[in-house]
């Protein structure tokens, strides 16, 4: 299924549409690319690609957590119309 991902952040609106299971699912590492390069387009960036008002309230959001070996790992929680409420 397809998971839209929008919101507001430092640099205006972002809007990504990222495909996975309907329960959510961890991001590949080109799906994270996509996600990193939505939020913050611009090469030696430090925003992080926070600030500002953060995700649409329909929207499905990506949480940032860290796997067994330390490394960065990118979750994707289905919005509000892909949970069907």
């Amino acid at each position: 299924m397809m998971h839209e991902i929008s919101g507001h952040n430092f640099h205006g609106r972002y809007r990504l549409r990222l495909r996975g299971p309907a329960e959510g699912f961890v991001l590949s590492n080109a799906q994270a690319r996509r996600y990193w390069r939505e939020l913050c387009p611009f090469a030696g960036c430090a925003c992080g690609g926070g600030y500002g008002e953060g995700p649409d309230a329909d929207s499905a959001i990506v949480e940032q957590g860290f796997g067994p070996d330390g490394a960065v790992v990118l979750t994707l929680i289905p919005g509000v119309e892909d949970r069907g409420a």
